[in-house]
Protein backbone atom coordinates (compact mmCIF):
# COMPACT_ATOMS: atom_id res chain seq x y z
CA UNK A 1 0.00 0.00 0.00
CA UNK A 2 1.51 3.28 -1.02
CA UNK A 3 2.11 5.87 1.80
CA UNK A 4 2.72 9.49 0.97
CA UNK A 5 3.61 12.59 3.56
CA UNK A 6 2.07 16.15 3.65
CA UNK A 7 3.28 18.79 5.60
CA UNK A 8 0.56 21.16 7.16
CA UNK A 9 0.93 24.64 9.64
CA UNK A 10 -2.26 24.67 12.13
CA UNK A 11 -4.87 26.45 10.18
CA UNK A 12 -3.56 25.69 6.58
CA UNK A 13 -5.15 23.61 4.28
CA UNK A 14 -3.25 21.71 0.84
CA UNK A 15 -4.63 20.02 -2.25
CA UNK A 16 -3.86 16.75 -2.50
CA UNK A 17 -4.18 15.47 -6.43
CA UNK A 18 -4.95 11.70 -6.22
CA UNK A 19 -4.18 9.00 -8.79
CA UNK A 20 -7.30 7.46 -8.53
CA UNK A 21 -10.98 7.97 -8.75
CA UNK A 22 -11.66 8.37 -5.05
CA UNK A 23 -14.65 6.33 -3.78
CA UNK A 24 -14.10 6.53 0.03
CA UNK A 25 -12.23 8.08 2.91
CA UNK A 26 -10.92 7.20 6.63
CA UNK A 27 -9.36 10.00 8.77
CA UNK A 28 -7.72 8.18 11.78
CA UNK A 29 -8.15 11.25 13.67
CA UNK A 30 -10.00 13.94 12.27
CA UNK A 31 -9.37 16.21 15.92
CA UNK A 32 -5.95 16.82 14.03
CA UNK A 33 -6.89 16.96 10.11
CA UNK A 34 -10.14 18.18 8.21
CA UNK A 35 -10.22 16.03 4.32
CA UNK A 36 -13.05 17.25 2.51
CA UNK A 37 -13.25 16.01 -1.38
CA UNK A 38 -13.00 18.70 -4.14
CA UNK A 39 -13.75 16.22 -6.92
CA UNK A 40 -13.45 12.84 -7.69
CA UNK A 41 -9.75 13.22 -7.75
CA UNK A 42 -8.61 15.79 -5.55
CA UNK A 43 -8.67 15.71 -2.19
CA UNK A 44 -8.59 19.22 0.24
CA UNK A 45 -6.50 18.90 3.76
CA UNK A 46 -7.26 20.92 6.94
CA UNK A 47 -4.75 21.68 9.41
CA UNK A 48 -6.48 21.54 13.12
CA UNK A 49 -3.84 20.94 15.85
CA UNK A 50 -0.45 19.72 16.20
CA UNK A 51 0.17 16.50 15.55
CA UNK A 52 0.49 13.53 13.21
CA UNK A 53 -2.42 11.04 11.47
CA UNK A 54 -3.38 9.43 8.56
CA UNK A 55 -5.92 9.40 5.95
CA UNK A 56 -6.64 6.59 3.96
CA UNK A 57 -7.86 6.82 0.27
CA UNK A 58 -9.92 4.00 -1.81
CA UNK A 59 -11.11 3.76 -5.24
CA UNK A 60 -12.36 1.25 -7.49
CA UNK A 61 -10.73 -2.63 -7.93
CA UNK A 62 -9.41 -2.16 -4.88
CA UNK A 63 -6.97 0.98 -5.16
CA UNK A 64 -5.94 2.37 -2.12
CA UNK A 65 -3.51 5.12 -0.59
CA UNK A 66 -2.50 6.15 2.78
CA UNK A 67 -1.49 10.37 3.28
CA UNK A 68 0.85 10.84 6.82
CA UNK A 69 -0.23 14.43 7.45
CA UNK A 70 1.70 16.12 9.96
CA UNK A 71 0.17 19.29 11.41
CA UNK A 72 2.51 22.06 12.78
CA UNK A 73 2.62 25.27 14.73
CA UNK A 74 1.82 28.23 12.04
CA UNK A 75 5.53 29.47 11.37
CA UNK A 76 4.01 32.20 9.00
CA UNK A 77 2.75 33.71 11.87
CA UNK A 78 5.98 32.92 14.08
CA UNK A 79 7.92 33.69 11.35
CA UNK A 80 6.29 37.65 10.92
CA UNK A 81 6.10 38.05 14.50
CA UNK A 82 10.09 36.81 14.91
CA UNK A 83 11.17 39.19 12.08
CA UNK A 84 9.49 42.07 13.45
CA UNK A 85 11.12 41.63 17.12
CA UNK A 86 14.54 41.58 14.89
CA UNK A 87 14.07 44.60 13.12
CA UNK A 88 16.46 46.64 15.07
CA UNK A 89 19.13 43.72 14.74
CA UNK A 90 19.81 43.65 10.90
CA UNK A 91 22.64 41.24 11.48
CA UNK A 92 20.71 38.57 12.41
CA UNK A 93 18.93 36.06 9.18
CA UNK A 94 15.52 34.80 9.30
CA UNK A 95 14.82 32.05 7.20
CA UNK A 96 12.73 28.58 7.44
CA UNK A 97 14.08 24.82 6.40
CA UNK A 98 11.03 22.73 6.12
CA UNK A 99 9.44 22.49 9.58
CA UNK A 100 11.93 25.15 11.80
CA UNK A 101 12.77 28.28 11.25
CA UNK A 102 16.79 29.20 11.28
CA UNK A 103 18.77 31.89 12.36
CA UNK A 104 21.84 33.06 11.29
CA UNK A 105 24.59 35.91 10.98
CA UNK A 106 27.47 37.50 13.40
CA UNK A 107 26.37 40.60 16.33
CA UNK A 108 28.93 42.97 17.07
CA UNK A 109 27.45 45.53 19.43
CA UNK A 110 26.62 44.14 22.79
CA UNK A 111 23.25 46.27 22.53
CA UNK A 112 22.27 44.20 19.80
CA UNK A 113 23.38 41.00 21.76
CA UNK A 114 21.63 41.59 24.21
CA UNK A 115 17.88 42.26 22.40
CA UNK A 116 18.48 39.45 20.63
CA UNK A 117 19.02 37.39 23.53
CA UNK A 118 15.74 38.70 25.03
CA UNK A 119 13.74 38.21 21.79
CA UNK A 120 14.74 34.35 22.03
CA UNK A 121 14.19 34.06 25.65
CA UNK A 122 10.30 35.07 24.71
CA UNK A 123 10.04 32.33 22.23
CA UNK A 124 7.48 29.43 23.31
CA UNK A 125 10.12 27.36 20.39
CA UNK A 126 13.32 27.89 20.11
CA UNK A 127 14.26 28.34 16.62
CA UNK A 128 17.63 26.63 15.11
CA UNK A 129 20.31 29.21 17.07
CA UNK A 130 23.21 29.66 14.07
CA UNK A 131 24.47 33.21 15.46
CA UNK A 132 27.11 34.26 16.80
CA UNK A 133 28.90 37.11 19.08
CA UNK A 134 31.88 38.67 17.62
CA UNK A 135 32.85 41.86 19.44
CA UNK A 136 33.63 44.86 17.97
CA UNK A 137 36.45 47.09 19.38
CA UNK A 138 33.95 49.30 21.57
CA UNK A 139 33.14 46.29 23.43
CA UNK A 140 36.31 44.99 24.83
CA UNK A 141 36.98 48.97 25.47
CA UNK A 142 33.92 49.85 27.68
CA UNK A 143 35.21 46.36 29.42
CA UNK A 144 38.10 48.09 30.08
CA UNK A 145 36.63 50.93 31.52
CA UNK A 146 34.98 49.18 33.91
CA UNK A 147 37.56 47.50 35.15
CA UNK A 148 39.99 50.85 35.53
CA UNK A 149 36.87 52.37 37.51
CA UNK A 150 37.56 49.63 40.13
CA UNK A 151 40.99 50.56 40.38
CA UNK A 152 42.69 47.82 37.91
CA UNK A 153 45.50 48.95 35.83
CA UNK A 154 44.64 47.28 32.08
CA UNK A 155 47.65 46.20 29.87
CA UNK A 156 47.34 44.41 26.36
CA UNK A 157 50.64 42.80 26.77
CA UNK A 158 51.32 40.50 28.56
CA UNK A 159 54.65 40.88 29.78
CA UNK A 160 53.51 43.84 31.57
CA UNK A 161 51.58 42.30 33.77
CA UNK A 162 54.03 42.21 36.84
CA UNK A 163 52.37 42.71 39.55
CA UNK A 164 49.24 42.45 41.37
CA UNK A 165 46.03 44.45 40.18
CA UNK A 166 47.64 44.46 36.62
CA UNK A 167 45.03 42.51 34.19
CA UNK A 168 45.65 41.79 30.51
CA UNK A 169 42.51 41.60 27.86
CA UNK A 170 43.00 39.97 25.14
CA UNK A 171 40.66 38.43 22.36
CA UNK A 172 42.32 34.98 20.91
CA UNK A 173 40.10 33.73 17.70
CA UNK A 174 36.71 33.05 19.69
CA UNK A 175 38.10 33.49 23.17
CA UNK A 176 38.65 36.07 25.41
CA UNK A 177 41.98 35.52 27.51
CA UNK A 178 42.18 37.77 30.82
CA UNK A 179 45.15 37.01 33.05
CA UNK A 180 47.28 38.88 35.45
CA UNK A 181 46.88 38.75 39.51
CA UNK A 182 44.59 40.28 42.03
CA UNK A 183 45.81 40.71 45.69
CA UNK A 184 42.55 38.95 47.64
CA UNK A 185 40.22 36.00 46.31
CA UNK A 186 37.68 38.68 46.93
CA UNK A 187 38.89 41.08 44.41
CA UNK A 188 39.00 37.66 42.15
CA UNK A 189 35.49 37.20 42.58
CA UNK A 190 34.84 40.99 42.24
CA UNK A 191 36.45 40.56 38.36
CA UNK A 192 34.39 37.10 37.19
CA UNK A 193 31.14 39.57 38.74
CA UNK A 194 32.06 41.99 36.12
CA UNK A 195 32.55 39.17 33.47
CA UNK A 196 29.24 37.90 34.17
CA UNK A 197 27.49 40.80 34.31
CA UNK A 198 28.75 40.80 30.17
CA UNK A 199 25.84 39.25 28.34
CA UNK A 200 28.07 38.71 25.16
CA UNK A 201 30.69 36.84 27.58
CA UNK A 202 30.37 33.39 29.08
CA UNK A 203 32.30 32.07 31.70
CA UNK A 204 32.45 28.61 30.47
CA UNK A 205 35.72 28.69 28.93
CA UNK A 206 35.57 25.18 26.78
CA UNK A 207 32.58 26.12 24.51
CA UNK A 208 30.66 28.79 25.66
CA UNK A 209 26.76 29.07 25.68
CA UNK A 210 23.93 30.63 23.06
CA UNK A 211 27.21 31.98 21.06
CA UNK A 212 28.70 33.92 23.72
CA UNK A 213 32.12 34.21 23.85
CA UNK A 214 33.71 32.41 26.48
CA UNK A 215 36.30 33.68 29.10
CA UNK A 216 39.83 32.08 29.73
CA UNK A 217 40.48 32.96 33.27
CA UNK A 218 44.32 32.93 34.36
CA UNK A 219 44.15 35.28 36.83
CA UNK A 220 46.04 34.22 40.19
CA UNK A 221 46.03 35.23 43.40
CA UNK A 222 49.03 37.19 45.11
CA UNK A 223 48.28 38.85 48.22
CA UNK A 224 50.80 41.83 49.49
CA UNK A 225 51.50 42.70 53.06
CA UNK A 226 50.03 46.38 53.99
CA UNK A 227 52.05 48.29 56.60
CA UNK A 228 50.23 51.16 58.08
CA UNK A 229 52.40 53.88 59.41
CA UNK A 230 51.63 55.97 62.14
CA UNK A 231 52.18 58.74 63.93
CA UNK A 232 51.40 61.13 66.94
CA UNK A 233 51.51 64.70 66.38
CA UNK A 234 50.45 67.90 68.53
CA UNK A 235 49.62 71.09 67.22
CA UNK A 236 48.22 74.45 68.52
CA UNK A 237 44.82 75.02 68.43
CA UNK A 238 45.08 78.20 66.24
CA UNK A 239 47.21 76.30 63.69
CA UNK A 240 44.89 73.33 63.54
CA UNK A 241 41.82 75.45 63.11
CA UNK A 242 44.09 77.00 59.72
CA UNK A 243 45.26 72.98 58.83
CA UNK A 244 43.07 72.75 56.26
CA UNK A 245 43.71 76.25 54.37
CA UNK A 246 47.40 75.60 54.63
CA UNK A 247 47.63 72.04 53.27
CA UNK A 248 45.41 73.52 50.25
CA UNK A 249 47.84 76.59 49.60
CA UNK A 250 50.61 73.84 49.85
CA UNK A 251 49.31 71.78 46.98
CA UNK A 252 48.25 69.23 49.26
CA UNK A 253 45.23 68.77 47.48
CA UNK A 254 43.20 68.29 51.17
CA UNK A 255 39.91 67.20 51.90
CA UNK A 256 37.73 67.56 54.93
CA UNK A 257 35.99 64.55 55.40
CA UNK A 258 33.93 65.70 57.80
CA UNK A 259 32.51 69.17 56.03
CA UNK A 260 32.00 66.38 52.79
CA UNK A 261 29.97 64.47 54.95
CA UNK A 262 28.03 66.89 57.49
CA UNK A 263 28.17 69.38 55.22
CA UNK A 264 28.97 73.37 55.84
CA UNK A 265 30.97 74.47 58.66
CA UNK A 266 28.59 76.46 60.68
CA UNK A 267 25.75 74.07 59.59
CA UNK A 268 24.83 72.69 63.56
CA UNK A 269 25.61 69.15 62.36
CA UNK A 270 29.27 69.33 61.93
CA UNK A 271 31.77 67.51 64.23
CA UNK A 272 34.11 69.31 66.34
CA UNK A 273 37.16 67.43 64.88
CA UNK A 274 37.89 67.29 61.32
CA UNK A 275 39.84 64.29 59.20
CA UNK A 276 42.13 65.46 56.27
CA UNK A 277 43.04 63.10 53.20
CA UNK A 278 46.32 64.21 51.93
CA UNK A 279 47.70 63.55 48.72
CA UNK A 280 51.08 62.72 50.17
CA UNK A 281 52.57 60.14 51.94
CA UNK A 282 53.93 59.96 55.80
CA UNK A 283 57.37 61.78 55.10
CA UNK A 284 55.85 64.45 52.88
CA UNK A 285 53.29 65.14 55.15
CA UNK A 286 55.55 64.82 58.56
CA UNK A 287 58.31 67.35 56.78
CA UNK A 288 55.31 69.59 55.76
CA UNK A 289 54.23 69.79 59.89
CA UNK A 290 57.85 70.16 60.90
CA UNK A 291 58.18 73.39 58.89
CA UNK A 292 55.50 74.96 60.05
CA UNK A 293 57.11 74.95 63.30
CA UNK A 294 53.93 74.83 65.24
CA UNK A 295 53.56 70.88 65.72
CA UNK A 296 56.05 68.07 66.86
CA UNK A 297 55.73 64.75 66.22
CA UNK A 298 56.07 60.62 67.62
CA UNK A 299 56.17 57.81 65.23
CA UNK A 300 54.58 55.49 67.10
CA UNK A 301 55.14 52.45 64.55
CA UNK A 302 53.51 50.55 62.24
CA UNK A 303 50.46 47.82 61.70
CA UNK A 304 50.91 44.89 59.18
CA UNK A 305 48.20 42.80 57.22
CA UNK A 306 47.38 40.95 54.15
CA UNK A 307 45.78 42.76 51.12
CA UNK A 308 43.34 39.87 51.46
CA UNK A 309 40.42 41.42 53.95
CA UNK A 310 41.66 40.17 56.89
CA UNK A 311 39.19 39.92 59.81
CA UNK A 312 41.80 40.01 62.69
CA UNK A 313 43.02 43.06 64.23
CA UNK A 314 46.51 44.33 64.35
CA UNK A 315 47.50 46.11 67.65
CA UNK A 316 50.14 48.37 67.93
CA UNK A 317 50.28 49.28 71.46
CA UNK A 318 52.43 52.27 73.40
CA UNK A 319 51.62 51.05 77.62
CA UNK A 320 52.72 48.80 79.80
CA UNK A 321 51.05 45.81 81.79
CA UNK A 322 50.44 45.98 85.40
CA UNK A 323 51.02 42.66 88.14
CA UNK A 324 48.31 42.78 90.29
CA UNK A 325 48.25 40.02 92.67
CA UNK A 326 44.37 38.48 93.11
CA UNK A 327 43.98 36.17 95.66
CA UNK A 328 40.69 33.97 97.60
CA UNK A 329 40.75 31.98 100.66
CA UNK A 330 42.52 28.88 98.66
CA UNK A 331 44.63 29.90 95.70
CA UNK A 332 46.56 33.19 94.91
CA UNK A 333 47.52 34.24 91.33
CA UNK A 334 49.08 37.56 89.46
CA UNK A 335 46.87 38.64 86.79
CA UNK A 336 48.00 41.07 83.92
CA UNK A 337 46.42 45.03 83.36
CA UNK A 338 47.16 46.31 80.34
CA UNK A 339 47.33 50.33 80.08
CA UNK A 340 48.83 52.85 77.97
CA UNK A 341 47.18 53.81 73.97
CA UNK A 342 46.42 50.49 72.09
CA UNK A 343 45.41 51.59 68.04
CA UNK A 344 43.76 48.29 66.75
CA UNK A 345 43.68 48.32 62.79
CA UNK A 346 41.92 45.46 60.53
CA UNK A 347 40.73 46.05 57.12
CA UNK A 348 41.90 45.42 53.38
CA UNK A 349 42.02 46.50 49.57
CA UNK A 350 38.66 47.68 48.73
CA UNK A 351 40.37 48.18 45.05
CA UNK A 352 43.70 47.95 44.14
CA UNK A 353 44.69 51.19 45.34
CA UNK A 354 42.06 51.91 47.70
CA UNK A 355 42.26 50.92 51.57
CA UNK A 356 39.69 49.85 53.99
CA UNK A 357 40.36 50.28 57.67
CA UNK A 358 38.25 49.56 60.82
CA UNK A 359 40.40 51.64 63.30
CA UNK A 360 40.03 51.25 67.45
CA UNK A 361 41.71 53.58 69.62
CA UNK A 362 42.22 53.10 73.36
CA UNK A 363 43.26 54.54 76.25
CA UNK A 364 43.49 53.62 79.53
CA UNK A 365 45.79 53.70 82.83
CA UNK A 366 45.67 52.13 86.38
CA UNK A 367 44.82 53.65 89.20
CA UNK A 368 44.55 52.38 93.43
CA UNK A 369 42.01 53.34 95.05
CA UNK A 370 41.94 53.64 99.85
CA UNK A 371 41.63 50.07 99.55
CA UNK A 372 44.57 48.97 97.51
CA UNK A 373 42.18 47.45 95.15
CA UNK A 374 43.54 48.52 91.24
CA UNK A 375 40.89 49.69 88.68
CA UNK A 376 41.43 50.41 84.78
CA UNK A 377 39.77 53.29 83.58
CA UNK A 378 39.85 54.81 79.72
CA UNK A 379 38.35 56.15 77.05
CA UNK A 380 37.89 54.74 73.54
CA UNK A 381 37.61 55.88 69.88
CA UNK A 382 36.51 53.76 67.03
CA UNK A 383 36.09 54.92 63.56
CA UNK A 384 36.10 53.55 60.13
CA UNK A 385 37.94 55.21 57.46
CA UNK A 386 39.24 54.87 53.61
CA UNK A 387 42.75 56.00 52.50
CA UNK A 388 44.52 55.69 49.12
CA UNK A 389 47.45 53.32 49.12
CA UNK A 390 50.66 56.12 49.51
CA UNK A 391 48.58 58.55 50.89
CA UNK A 392 48.36 59.95 54.14
CA UNK A 393 44.99 60.58 56.60
CA UNK A 394 45.22 63.17 59.65
CA UNK A 395 42.40 61.96 62.13
CA UNK A 396 41.39 64.39 64.52
CA UNK A 397 39.29 63.79 67.93
CA UNK A 398 42.43 62.57 70.21
CA UNK A 399 42.29 65.26 72.61
CA UNK A 400 39.00 63.97 73.93
CA UNK A 401 40.65 61.08 74.92
CA UNK A 402 43.26 62.59 76.48
CA UNK A 403 41.49 65.64 78.44
CA UNK A 404 40.72 64.51 81.92
CA UNK A 405 43.44 62.49 82.39
CA UNK A 406 46.25 65.06 83.21
CA UNK A 407 46.88 66.73 86.36
CA UNK A 408 49.61 69.64 87.25
CA UNK A 409 52.30 66.59 87.63
CA UNK A 410 51.19 64.22 85.22
CA UNK A 411 49.72 60.72 85.12
CA UNK A 412 51.95 58.55 86.52
CA UNK A 413 51.58 55.65 84.61
CA UNK A 414 51.24 57.36 81.01
CA UNK A 415 53.92 59.85 81.75
CA UNK A 416 57.06 57.64 81.50
CA UNK A 417 56.04 55.72 78.26
CA UNK A 418 57.48 56.71 74.56
CA UNK A 419 55.24 58.05 72.03
CA UNK A 420 52.19 59.46 74.68
CA UNK A 421 54.52 60.75 78.00
CA UNK A 422 54.20 64.26 76.47
CA UNK A 423 50.85 64.29 76.42
CA UNK A 424 50.60 63.49 79.89
CA UNK A 425 53.91 65.04 81.25
CA UNK A 426 52.18 68.68 80.43
CA UNK A 427 50.01 70.58 82.79
CA UNK A 428 46.33 70.17 82.25
CA UNK A 429 46.17 74.02 80.81
CA UNK A 430 48.66 73.71 78.78
CA UNK A 431 46.80 70.17 76.80
CA UNK A 432 43.76 72.53 76.52
CA UNK A 433 45.39 74.56 73.88
CA UNK A 434 46.40 72.04 72.09
CA UNK A 435 45.00 69.35 69.39
CA UNK A 436 46.47 65.81 69.50
CA UNK A 437 46.37 64.21 65.46
CA UNK A 438 46.91 60.80 64.48
CA UNK A 439 48.43 60.50 60.84
CA UNK A 440 47.99 56.81 59.22
CA UNK A 441 49.12 55.90 55.53
CA UNK A 442 49.02 52.50 54.08
CA UNK A 443 51.95 51.08 51.89
CA UNK A 444 52.79 48.15 50.48
CA UNK A 445 55.89 46.47 53.00
CA UNK A 446 58.57 47.97 51.33
CA UNK A 447 57.40 49.75 48.81
CA UNK A 448 56.21 52.95 50.26
CA UNK A 449 57.43 56.10 51.67
CA UNK A 450 60.48 56.09 54.22
CA UNK A 451 60.45 58.35 57.25
CA UNK A 452 64.00 59.94 56.89
CA UNK A 453 65.07 63.69 58.04
CA UNK A 454 65.25 65.65 55.15
CA UNK A 455 68.36 65.95 53.60
CA UNK A 456 69.01 69.46 52.93
CA UNK A 457 70.65 71.18 55.15
CA UNK A 458 67.55 74.21 55.29
CA UNK A 459 65.77 71.30 56.78
CA UNK A 460 67.68 69.33 58.72
CA UNK A 461 66.87 70.08 61.72
CA UNK A 462 63.14 70.25 61.39
CA UNK A 463 61.86 66.70 62.20
CA UNK A 464 64.61 66.77 65.67
CA UNK A 465 62.71 69.77 66.92
CA UNK A 466 59.42 68.60 65.86
CA UNK A 467 60.40 65.98 68.77
CA UNK A 468 60.70 69.14 71.63
CA UNK A 469 58.05 71.14 73.52
CA UNK A 470 55.74 73.18 71.98
CA UNK A 471 56.65 75.90 73.95
CA UNK A 472 60.34 75.71 73.03
CA UNK A 473 59.45 75.87 69.54
CA UNK A 474 56.86 78.26 69.22
CA UNK A 475 59.19 81.55 69.31
CA UNK A 476 60.22 80.24 65.83
CA UNK A 477 56.85 80.78 64.31
CA UNK A 478 57.21 84.61 64.15
CA UNK A 479 57.65 85.29 60.24
CA UNK A 480 57.90 81.60 59.13
CA UNK A 481 55.35 81.22 56.27
CA UNK A 482 53.73 77.55 55.72
CA UNK A 483 55.58 75.96 52.87
CA UNK A 484 56.38 72.38 51.71
CA UNK A 485 59.45 70.47 50.49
Amino acid sequence: MDTEKVMLSVGSFSSVDLPFEMRTMKVADPKIVKAEVSNKKQLRLTGLQVGSTDVQVMGESGLSRIYNVVVTDNIREELNALRRDLDMVPEVEVSVNQDRIVLKGEISKPGNWDLFQRVLASMQKQPLNLVRFRPAPEAVLSLRDILEKLGYQIVTDNSKVDKPGVLSLKLLGDSLLISGSVFSPAHAERVKSVLAAQTWLSMDKNTGDGGRIPVVWDVTVEPKLIEIGVVFVEMNTSDYDKLGVNLLDAGLGTIDAAVGVFGGRNDGNRPTTRTYSITSGLRGTLEFLAASGSSRQYNAGHLTFRSNDTPEWRMLKCGGTLKVKVASNETASLEDIDYGLIIKVKGGLQTAQMVNMDMQLELSSPSQNDSGDWDVRGNSLNTAVQCELGKTLILGGMRGLVEGRTSPTGVPFLRSIPGIQWFFSEKEATLRNNQVLILVSPVFAGEGDIILPPVSDETRGTLEDAQKPLKETDKKRKGKRWFFF
